[in-house]
């Protein structure tokens, strides 16, 4: 649990670095003793460090932890997950796919302040698509595993293109 603050303080301060080595070590720690709260939260960590900086690549760690809160059940780490994705494919200009992913998070996921600059970047990115309300609608309309498996769908795609 120590290491799973530790996590999210690193990654509030910008230190991805931090951010990782903590949330590995929770995440570590979790799944050891089968807390699939605690590991949920370490992996949206991860997460969000692995496409917090512009300059990063998506990795298969993104797609392991993406599984991972789908296979736990998780699901209360939806939004945190999802909104480092939506902001990482849509600021790699695939904007009808981050369009979607911000459906499901405009009706999943409350707005919060964790993920505020984010979803403000991405919504920012896709808003003068001509068909960005029905993309988004088309997101409203998937579960939360749904809404997951699309995420992990997408990052693949963007590690075979840049890979």
């Amino acid at each position: 649990m120590v290491d799973q603050i530790r996590g999210v303080l690193a990654l509030e301060l910008g230190d991805c670095g931090g951010a990782l080595e903590s949330s590995r070590s929770g995440l570590s720690v979790a799944m050891s003793i089968r807390s699939s709260l605690t590991g949920g939260q370490c992996a949206t960590c991860i997460v969000n460090a692995l496409l917090m900086d512009a300059d990063s690549e998506p990795t298969v760690e993104v797609i392991e932890m993406l599984a991972l809160i789908r296979d736990t059940r998780n699901l209360s780490q939806l939004s945190f997950a999802c909104e480092p994705v939506a902001d990482y494919i849509a600021r790699r200009g695939a904007l009808e796919t981050a369009s979607v992913i911000a459906g499901v998070l405009r009706r999943h996921a409350p707005f919060g302040s964790f993920g505020a600059r984010q979803r403000a970047e991405t919504l920012e990115l896709v808003a003068n698509l001509s068909n960005v309300d029905t993309l988004m609608a088309r997101g409203a309309a998937m579960s939360p595993t749904e809404a997951i498996d699309f995420a992990i769908e997408h990052v693949e795609q963007l590690i075979h293109a840049e890979g």
